[in-house]
């Protein structure tokens, strides 16, 4: 699969006369989410860790006890809580 609507680098299109914001935009795109890639790792390391820490709180297990959906204690309590920090 060749993604040639995608380039790799540079700053335009070599032989374009002029230089419009679609295209900067297209030669910004894949080094921009190239670049993006390590600070979503961290951030997902981070959250993976804050919410193995609140899973274990005393809330979570009452709203399991309660007898609310996996999803809705992830979600609603779980999650919520986690992204404080």
């Amino acid at each position: 699969m060749r993604l040639g609507w995608l380039p790799s680098g540079g700053m335009g299109t070599v032989n374009s006369g002029e230089m419009d914001i679609a295209d900067l935009l297209k030669h910004l795109l894949l080094p921009a989410l190239i670049l993006s890639f390590g600070r979503v790792a961290n951030f997902s390391r981070y959250v993976r860790g804050e919410m193995l820490e609140v899973i274990r709180q005393d809330y979570v297990r009452t709203a399991r006890a309660k007898g609310l959906s996996e999803r809705v204690i992830l979600y609603r309590h779980a999650l919520r809580n986690a992204l404080i920090p």
